[in-house]
């Protein structure tokens, strides 16, 4: 701790220190379809298919069947007639609603699939950022912040005594000092990512 730190300033940046842990790359990419921005063409999806349904549906005939009883004068008796009435050209009058539904839901699943290969490109460079974050916060912190504290507790041992100068104590100082605030922004980024990663895959990853 350098001259004139508080204990509550260690505590918070130690409570920044623990970085939680996110699961494998395969298992977040499974939750990608939770995306809002996916999510979303959900309900259009539906629709066009819905439309394209009833596009499909006025292509069949109406067809009407008809019957009744006709007197046959020259035989001096009745018969039964039928009667069966099927419009012509409903093919042609229901092809363009046909193809206007099916480019549609075609239109929306390419949309989709743009979509889907955006957000796992993002996806994945983030997970990468988040790794390196991990790595340089976690070896900042057990590996290089340790070997500067003990450099300026030697430094400041050293002045005590005479050895070391003002001017050398204040640089070991400040060395402690700049490795610290790396530390902190390694893992101020880590929790950053993880907020990115959360709101890419519609809800919590880390445990």
């Amino acid at each position: 701790m350098l001259w004139g730190e508080t204990e509550p300033a260690y505590a918070a940046a130690g409570a920044l220190y623990a970085l939680p842990m996110v699961p494998e790359f395969p298992k977040l990419i499974a939750n990608i379809e939770k995306n809002p921005d996916l999510a979303s063409f959900v309900n259009v999806r539906r629709l066009n298919e819905a439309r394209l349904r009833l596009a499909e549906t006025q292509r069949t005939p109406d067809v009407q069947f008809t019957g009744g009883v006709r007197r046959l004068e020259t035989f001096d008796d009745q018969a039964l007639v039928f009667s069966l009435s099927v419009p012509l050209g409903m093919n042609q009058q229901a092809a363009p609603d046909i193809a206007a539904a099916s480019a549609d839901y075609a239109r929306v699943e390419f949309d989709a699939m743009a979509k889907r290969l955006e957000l796992r490109a993002l996806l994945f460079g983030i997970y990468q950022e988040l790794l390196h974050a991990r790595t340089e916060a976690e070896t900042l912190r057990n590996d290089v912040l340790p070997q500067a504290e003990e450099n300026l507790r030697q430094t400041e041992a050293g002045f005590q005594a005479g050895r070391y100068s003002f001017l050398e104590l204040t640089v070991a100082q400040a060395e402690l000092l700049d490795i610290e605030r790396e530390a902190i922004q390694a893992a101020r980024n880590y929790h950053d990512f993880v907020i990115e990663i959360e709101r890419l895959t519609g809800g919590a990853v880390t445990r």
